[in-house]
């Protein structure tokens, strides 16, 4: 065969060159890229390792790069290898739970014992119906005030009861619930007595308590005067009080069985 012509010569001589110049520009393609040390011969970009190699066995060589952020990389036989830490996440434990998380004894003297409140509420004076001296007047109208007249007795019924047993001449006796009486109270305060069957009138009475009557029955006795005096004294009414109890500002209190023996009754004032 004869040798190549000018035209072959000079198309193997541009690809001969070719190759000879191929290492040099893919290497300077890589450092380019990669940004090169100048102090040495690891290539870093940002942070992450690159690596290539070439195998000049092909007309193309294999490149094979790993970039891991935070990874070791080891490069064997042309290939680049990367192994990739397992991030440890733990748990935080912070005794989530508590035990004994309900608050028990939280109420503090909630509930009083012994339920009703005795301190400061209004009462009457033990005892206090020994010391009523009775009076009346009328038909009828009795009551009893102790001595100074800081606590009174007072009931009333309009039932003609008087003026009935005198016109016939006959004794009276009845029991009466305490509701048919018109009036049926203790009075507390000052002056409370003075009024009652008083044709003098007075403005130091004071009445700081009224005791009003829910409970109870009174027998009534009632023995006329022969030949009264008109307008004076008709009768002697005697008054026995059973069971009966009187209520103040929601307080409930019994009294004592009283008896008003013997009071003239059936006179008016004046």
């Amino acid at each position: 065969m004869g040798g190549p012509t000018g035209e072959h010569q000079e198309s193997m001589t541009f690809r001969t060159h070719d190759l000879a110049l191929l290492p040099s520009a893919l290497l300077t393609l890589a450092l380019g890229t990669t940004g090169c040390d100048a102090g040495g011969g690891e290539t870093e970009t940002d942070g992450m390792s690159a690596s290539s190699t070439s195998d000049t066995g092909s007309t193309g060589g294999e490149t094979s790069a790993s970039a891991e952020t935070g990874t070791d990389s080891t490069s064997a036989s042309g290939t680049t290898t990367g192994s990739t830490g397992t991030a440890s996440s733990g748990e935080t434990s912070t005794g989530g739970e508590t035990t004994g998380g309900e608050t028990t004894g939280g109420e503090t003297g909630g509930e009083t014992t012994g339920g009703e409140t005795t301190g400061g509420e209004a009462s009457l004076p033990e005892g206090f119906e020994e010391t009523l001296s009775e009076s009346g007047c009328g038909d009828m109208t009795l009551w009893g005030r102790n001595d100074d007249d800081t606590i009174a007795l007072v009931l009333s019924i309009n039932d003609d009861l008087v003026a009935n047993a005198s016109a016939a001449g006959t004794t009276y006796e009845g029991t009466h619930d305490v509701s048919e009486f018109g009036t049926f109270s203790v009075l507390v305060g000052t002056m409370v007595g003075f009024p009652i069957c008083n044709d003098v009138a007075t403005d130091k009475t004071i009445i700081d308590q009224e005791w009003l009557a829910t409970a109870g029955s009174v027998n009534i006795t009632i023995e006329p005067v022969e030949d009264a005096p008109k307008f004076g004294t008709l009768g002697f009414a005697t008054l026995e009080l059973s069971g009966v109890e009187v209520t103040f500002d929601g307080v409930t209190e019994p009294l004592e069985d009283i008896t008003f023996t013997d009071v003239g009754v059936g006179w008016l004032p004046g």
